[in-house]
């Protein structure tokens, strides 16, 4: 604790400098691990944040620090924005959450172990002020990902004498979060990028990563930056693919998450299971997919010719491709996901046609 002590006694009381790792995260130490708890004296804030956030969308942040005795007259922060995964001691390594960029001189960013870490820098010491500070910041939320957003953020108000004695630290997770709009939601021709991935990233990857398989499982998820690889989960872990395409209920995937399907063919509990679980909604998303093939990208059923479209133009595309026999079988002209273009999906496409 001494050593803990002098080192930050010198880093906040002679340096512009502070080492990124120290917003109260998990398994992170904050601010309060060597300067004094705040208490009721003063007060940490998070402002700019919707209860409800936008995926893709930007915002600025302002973090600030409250603090009205006159001897306090130095001021630093750090934050972090998070995947707020669902899980226990098995899960992920810490995610990041979205992309935090500064804005201003008063602020720096830098990188540990692929999380960022926007702090005060020299200027934003702010030294002389008094009764409160506060610095902004941008954000930009995930577009690939469902559920809790933590922002971790520690502070300092510092009286600038006796090293760290006297200051008073602030730690607080904030945490908001990004849903999905389920009015009038067409469960059809499912987006596996924008729509099912996503699941995955909020409800999975905490415990199928690279780091760590709960149980020895095999199932690695993730594709090195912390985000589902679709190739992988289609590789599947100890019990094979979780996935039988167009077959939902046979599809361990599916099983494990709907809980009226247990015992499953392989005897594995219910997931998450450490965490919460997946909704209805997000049920039915995967459970579409997987009946219309599972496909990484998603089509209009009959659209062979790619134009976002399923007319009179497709019907005559897809004769003519059957005919010189140059067919591509993973079009989307595959309309009953056989894998083979005939006429049974020339049937299919002049039904979509007329029902149009």
């Amino acid at each position: 604790m001494i050593i803990c002590i002098f080192l930050f006694s010198f880093i906040f009381s002679y340096s512009d400098y502070m080492p990124p790792g120290f917003v109260g995260a998990p398994s992170q130490n904050s601010c309060t691990a060597c300067h004094g708890d705040a208490g009721i004296d003063g007060e940490l804030r998070v402002l700019g944040l919707p209860d409800n956030i936008i995926p893709g969308e930007t915002y600025r942040i302002d973090v600030q620090i409250l603090n009205p005795y006159p001897n306090f007259t130095n001021w630093g922060f750090q934050i972090a924005s998070l995947l707020d995964l669902p899980g226990g001691p098995q899960g992920a390594n810490l995610v990041q959450g979205g992309t935090l960029s500064v804005i201003d001189n008063n602020t720096v960013l830098e990188v540990l172990d692929g999380i960022s870490y926007v702090s005060h820098n020299e200027q934003g010491l702010f030294s002389g002020q008094q009764d409160s500070a506060m610095w902004s910041m941008s954000w930009t939320a995930p577009e690939e990902y469902y559920g809790g957003i933590a922002f971790h953020v520690s502070g300092v108000s510092g009286n600038n004498a006796f090293g760290n004695l006297g200051d008073y630290a602030y730690a607080q997770e904030v945490v908001r979060y990004i849903t999905y709009n389920y009015d009038g939601f067409n469960y059809s021709n499912i987006d596996y990028e924008n729509q099912v991935k996503p699941i995955f990233n909020s409800f999975c990857i905490n415990c199928h990563n690279e780091e760590s398989q709960y149980n020895d499982n095999g199932l690695v998820l993730t594709d090195g930056f912390g985000r589902t690889s679709y190739e992988n989960l289609m590789i599947g872990g100890n019990s094979g693919s979780p996935v039988v395409s167009e077959t939902p209920e046979a599809s361990l995937l599916y099983q494990v998450i709907d809980h009226s399907i247990y015992p499953n063919d392989y005897g594995i509990y219910n997931m998450p299971y450490f965490g919460l679980q997946i909704n209805e909604h997000y049920r039915n998303i995967i459970y579409n997919w997987i009946s219309e093939g599972a496909n990484p990208e998603s089509c209009n059923n009959g659209d062979i010719n790619n134009d976002t479209v399923t007319n009179v133009a497709d019907i005559v595309a897809i004769v003519n491709c059957i005919l010189s026999n140059d067919c591509d079988e993973s079009s989307c002209g595959d309309i009953n996901g056989d894998q083979v273009l005939d006429i049974f999906d020339i049937i299919q496409i002049v039904n979509v046609v007329l029902d149009e």
